[in-house]
């Protein structure tokens, strides 16, 4: 299954690199299903359907669940063999980012993401994501005085 997304088992990779392909993985199956997928119910029963930027938080947290502190691959392939981990993983993440969205809308005033859409505030978050990740491969890839 990882080789459908780009694993190549002859090169070492980190685990940064792992969970990554794990989260490309996970989001190719969350885009294939049929049934529209909620992340929370809303009011009465009104249910919101899953956008794009909330399909990739989800994906993103359970990549980064499937690999605890100090694992690696076998830890990845351990989740995704696992169906009974997978499901759980998806109502775990999904419980994750609605939690994520409604602290960032429900925060003090001035809140300019308190009348924003789950879709936004999700986009928001992975942004936020990203400048970390970026942040940190350049304090990994930069010159270390002293040396």
């Amino acid at each position: 299954m990882l080789l459908q997304i780009g694993f190549d088992p002859s090169e070492s990779h980190t685990v940064e690199e792992i969970a990554l392909l794990i989260e490309q993985y996970l989001l190719e199956v969350i885009h294939s299903r049929q049934i529209p997928m909620s992340i929370r119910k809303i009011g009465f029963t009104i249910t919101e359907v899953l956008g794009q930027n909330a399909k990739k938080l989800i994906a993103h947290k359970m990549s980064v669940d499937a690999i605890p502190a100090g694992g690696g691959l076998a830890d990845g392939l351990k989740f995704l063999s696992n169906k009974e981990s997978i499901v759980s993983g998806a109502r775990l993440a999904t419980e994750w980012v609605a939690a994520a969205i409604d602290a960032i809308r429900g925060a003090a005033d001035p809140n300019p993401w308190k009348f924003s859409t789950d879709e936004e505030i999700a986009g928001h978050i992975l942004n936020q994501i990203a400048a970390r990740k970026q942040a940190r491969t350049i304090r990994r890839l930069a010159p270390r005085e002293g040396l």
